[in-house]
């Protein structure tokens, strides 16, 4: 009997929605990793903020349609100021990010009030505080380390439609 050759899967932080599996090897990994953003852990998160998550948040993760979505557009209109700001022309998103015991550490020190809930593939995230009623999405550039508001909530952010963009 021949063996398959296989390359093992390269996996996202585990902060990153995971990818579809290309390889039936990767199957098991990709149902794991789905599982996980299906089941976030706010009481984690709860406990660390000692504070209730935003409905806005739950109503995001109990998505399931939503969670496993990636590479695509958020069609809002943002700000000229606001797209200047952050370097950004579009609210790009490469994936949404699992809620567990990291998430409070993902946004460094300087942004303890913030959790990480999407990242846009070229090393920035969206980002907001758990804390609030409705949060506000920031998003964090990675190149100068700012975070930026959005001037957009949570709601506004998943009531907008989803431009999906190819996957190469």
């Amino acid at each position: 009997m021949q063996e398959e050759d296989v390359k093992s899967p390269v996996l996202p932080s585990p902060v990153e929605t995971p990818a579809p599996p290309r390889k039936r090897s990767e199957s098991e990994e990709y149902e794991k990793q789905v599982n996980e953003l299906h089941n976030p852990r706010f009481d984690l998160v709860e406990a660390h903020f000692k504070h209730p998550i935003a409905h806005s948040l739950r109503e995001l993760y109990q998505d399931h349609e939503e969670l496993v979505r990636w590479r695509f557009v958020v069609d809002i209109v943002l700000s000229d100021e606001v797209l200047e700001q952050a370097s950004i022309s579009e609210l790009a998103v490469e994936r949404y990010s699992y809620i567990d015991g990291n998430t409070m550490e993902t946004c460094g020190p300087e942004m303890e009030r913030f959790i990480e809930f999407a990242s846009d593939g070229i090393g920035g995230y969206y980002c907001l505080d758990p804390r609030e009623a409705d949060p506000e999405v920031h998003v964090f550039i990675a190149d100068g380390g700012d975070l930026v508001p959005l001037e957009i909530s949570l709601s506004e952010y998943l009531k907008a439609p989803r431009i999906q963009q190819d996957i190469a």
